[in-house]
């Protein structure tokens, strides 16, 4: 599973690390981070379904509907993912849909909506008696049904937090005899990763599936993202743009 190292942004509250290692040159995964003014910020990440060019044509198309309905509706995500599933639905054809992520950090809080995605976690600062917090979905696939409704949750992320994102090419990683990595290693990961410097999560994540692998070929896209909310008094940020991958570039 050769790749580059993961792609950095630092801003003033958030720190973030991300990769894309695609299966089959391209494909349908892709995150996007987006500051919001000079304290918040927002995240996504999402996976196509099926797989190859089909895949990242989709993606291609799914980015600009996001980024076309994300400033009518970015107050409120559960209404944010109901229009650009509903945007999906009747855009392509039955058999795709796109899993996806949407979150916003702001103030202590991260608000966030889970359309039928892997569950992020939630890594508390290190040294906290806390354990890392799942975050399941909140509403189906999008594109996947007629006027699909979603939930939008709020859970504390309190400064040397982490979020930490991935697609299912990462739990469903295959060793030789086809024994998948799963989420509750990926979890128990996590957890042990909890302070750490996003890099540092990405890089031990793809580490840790390569070894799985042990060689083997990925049959899927792996796409890992880690969003860090510094501790305050952290110095100012040197990038303030927006930064985004998908495996279609």
């Amino acid at each position: 599973m050769p790749g580059s190292a993961p792609r950095l942004q630092e801003g003033r509250h958030f720190s973030v690390a991300a990769e894309c290692r695609q299966a089959f040159g391209v494909g349908g995964d892709a995150w996007d981070i987006t500051p919001i003014g000079d304290d918040a910020v927002s995240v996504s990440i999402a996976d196509v379904s099926g797989k190859g060019m089909p895949a990242a044509l989709l993606m291609a198309g799914f980015l600009g509907s996001l980024r076309g309905l994300r400033p009518a509706s970015a107050g409120c995500l559960a209404e944010f993912a109901a229009d650009l599933s509903e945007h999906l639905r009747l855009a392509t054809p039955e058999t795709r849909f796109v899993t996806a992520f949407f979150g916003v950090a702001e103030d202590g809080i991260l608000r966030y909506v889970n359309a039928g995605h892997e569950p992020g976690l939630l890594l508390p600062p290190a040294g906290s008696p806390e354990t890392p917090r799942s975050l399941p979905s909140t509403g189906p696939a999008l594109g996947l049904l007629p006027q699909a409704r979603f939930r939008e949750e709020r859970v504390p992320f309190p400064p040397g937090g982490s979020l930490l994102l991935y697609t299912d090419g990462l739990t469903e990683c295959e060793d030789p005899e086809g024994a998948e990595m799963g989420r509750d290693r990926v979890g128990r990961l996590a957890a042990s990763l909890a302070g750490a410097l996003p890099a540092t999560v990405v890089r031990t994540l793809l580490a840790a599936a390569d070894s799985h692998a042990a060689g083997a070929p990925l049959q899927d896209d792996v796409t890992i993202l880690c969003l860090a909310r510094k501790d305050a008094g952290a110095p100012k940020a040197a990038s303030r743009g927006r930064s985004s991958q998908s495996t279609t570039a």
